[in-house]
């Protein structure tokens, strides 16, 4: 837009900056929720602005051109899980109360890889 074209430009600046402010309000609740691999917090809080903006993209191409089919993955029974597992009992998935990570050895302990599991 034009300067001087949209009234009271102050106001939608400070809209646009409380909006932006509450993005990253939500993506550091989500990596405190998360807790999973701390180090990668120093590579999604910096990529949140770009991972939105793909997103809204995306959601837009959604519009004009939406899917035909839907394909769904094969879904893995929680017994099939707890026999992959040596450290799971069975019945540990369904009594786990989601609180911390099943399988973390301790409270300190965080995976430096990215996207292994």
């Amino acid at each position: 837009m034009l300067p001087g074209t949209v009234p009271i430009l102050s106001r939608y600046q400070v809209i646009s900056l409380a909006l932006a402010g509450m993005l990253f309000v939500y993506l550091l609740a989500g990596l405190w929720a998360y807790r999973k691999r701390p180090v990668l917090c120093l590579v999604f809080v910096p990529l949140t602005p770009v991972a939105v903006l793909v997103h809204s993209i995306g959601a837009l191409w959604g519009l004009i051109r939406p899917v035909e089919t839907v394909e769904v993955t094969e879904k893995v029974t929680p017994e099939t899980i707890e026999n992959v597992h040596e450290s799971l009992d069975e019945g540990d998935l369904s009594a786990h109360d989601r609180a911390e990570r099943l399988l973390q050895e301790s409270d300190t302990q965080f995976q430096v890889a990215g996207f292994d599991d």
